[in-house]
């Protein structure tokens, strides 16, 4: 709060849901927003990082604070700080069609990877090799609820191209308790990082 204008307030949300097997943190809800008219309306300040999830702000006086959060880490469960410094490049997205692409992509590039599952037949998607996370790191992963039109669910893995190398991702569809090893579907990606 503005100690000159108590109407003008800065806040910071984070957007997380959990699940029973799950932590998904991140997402559009997180961010840093703004009032001026003591509440009534908030618009969102952009942030000068990378994708990423936003858990604090401290303010160290009235006009200069940091922002805390991190990038995911991967499978929703945890993170390391952000400030990488990296800038976000173009951004790819991928079905279950583009299973077994080739990719080069540039440091910043993001791919977002997005399969569907019908988790009424028990299926559910998991990753198996999230790949090199020098090269290729999870930034972000949601699971969207279906619609009454589709009853899928959406898988959705959100990488970012990090470093130069190499890196391959394989993911199965599969039933949790399945007795037969061979899954209904696999996805796999390979990624080279210029």
């Amino acid at each position: 709060i503005d100690p000159a204008n108590p109407d003008v307030i800065v806040a910071s949300s984070y957007q997380r849901r959990r699940h029973v097997w799950t932590l998904i943190n991140g997402g559009p809800g997180s961010g840093i927003h703004k009032t001026t008219d003591g509440g009534n309306t908030w618009r969102e300040l952009s942030l000068p990082v990378a994708q990423g999830w936003l858990s604090a702000l401290v303010f160290v006086d009235e006009r200069t604070g940091w922002a805390a959060g991190g990038d995911g880490g991967g499978g929703g469960g945890g993170g390391k700080p952000t400030g990488t410094g990296i800038p976000v490049g173009k951004t790819l997205q991928l079905g279950l069609d583009d299973t077994g692409s080739e990719l080069t992509l540039d440091v910043g590039d993001v791919v977002v990877i997005k399969l569907d599952s019908d988790t009424r037949a028990g299926y559910h998607w998991y990753l198996i090799d999230g790949g090199n996370r020098t090269v290729m790191r999870e930034i972000n992963f949601d699971i969207l609820t279906p619609d009454s039109t589709t009853n899928l669910y959406t898988y959705i893995h959100t990488y970012q191209a990090r470093h130069a190398g190499t890196s391959n991702i394989y993911m199965i569809y599969n039933r949790s308790m399945a007795l037969d090893p061979v899954p209904a579907a696999t996805f796999n990606l390979s990624v080279t990082v210029r």
